[in-house]
């Protein structure tokens, strides 16, 4: 039980290992299910963001996409509420997911552009729970957690010029871009 590093070779072994299961795991969940945020031009890069629209950094984060966007970065975001159908950011969660236009709604319940979220009561509303175990089962542990494409995951907020700078990193190890 615990950890397994193999230090002759400098490899994270536990992690590796978790790492084959979150990509398995985040290729179940469908893209349609997500709000994505298209990169300006040619896609360059994904990125796919547990966020909380409740969550202080996740509006910070938010603030980040249109660099990212105009950079070649498709940003995908996958509904978290930190504390789960009691947290505050739950029903606003689900009020995006119901809405017609998804990222004006996430404008708004991230305080990025005004309006008024509709009622969070649909089938679609069910990517909130959904987004929430996978969340639990991927390792998310708060928001923002971001997930790049080689299944690395970082907690927390980056700004847009670090997530440029780790997925400039990931292609000089000769991972795509």
């Amino acid at each position: 039980a615990g950890e397994m590093i193999d230090f002759a070779n400098g490899v994270y072994l536990t992690e590796k290992a978790r790492i084959i299961d979150r990509l398995s795991a985040m290729s179940a969940f469908p893209v349609s299910e997500m709000v994505v945020y298209p990169a300006e031009g040619k896609t360059h890069a994904v990125i796919t963001v547990f966020t909380d629209t409740a969550c202080p950094f996740c509006r910070k984060q938010h603030k980040e996409v249109p660099k990212l966007q105009k950079a070649g970065v498709n940003v995908r975001y996958i509904p978290f509420p930190r504390n789960g159908k009691e947290g505050d950011g739950y029903a606003s969660l689900r009020s995006v997911w119901c809405a017609k236009n998804r990222l004006k709604a996430m404008d708004i319940a991230k305080g990025e552009s005004w309006g008024l979220l509709g009622d969070g009561d649909c089938k679609q509303a069910g990517a909130v729970d959904a987004g929430y175990r996978l969340g639990v089962e991927v390792g998310v542990r708060g928001t923002p957690a971001i997930l790049f494409p080689d299944g690395e995951k970082v907690d927390g907020y980056l700004t847009a010029d670090k997530i440029l700078q780790v997925l400039d990193l990931k292609k000089g190890k000769g991972e795509k871009k």
